[in-house]
């Protein structure tokens, strides 16, 4: 096999692997919800909360936060989030062992 013929293969193999992303990317479901929903649901997969921040505890390895939206949840990120007690958050995240585990965060 000469050169320009694997180079022609692996050109064509990367273009497939990127359309299947974007394919993949589109048909991904994420669900919003609301916490009381959460808390009174099996929730699976990833899911959209939006809500105020009550309080905040950081470490430079983890940030805690309670969100509050007519109920409360407890959601942990794995780096420190300079965010403060007071702000309007909107959060992506998985719902394990009672506790958000924080995917994204924006700010609103």
């Amino acid at each position: 096999m000469n050169e320009k013929h694997f180079l022609r293969i692996v050109l064509i193999v990367s273009v497939l692997g990127i359309i299947s992303l974007f394919i993949i990317a589109k048909n991904i479901q994420i669900n919003d919800t609301t916490i009381q929903k959460i808390n009174n649901e099996e929730i699976k997969g990833s899911i959209i909360v939006g809500g105020v921040v009550k309080e905040v505890q950081s470490s430079n390895k983890f940030t805690k936060l309670t969100i509050f939206n007519e109920n409360e949840i407890d959601a942990v990120a794995y780096s420190y989030i300079n965010i403060s007690k007071g702000d309007n958050v909107k959060i992506i995240g998985k719902y394990e062992n009672h506790l958000l585990i924080i995917d994204e965060l924006t700010l609103i």
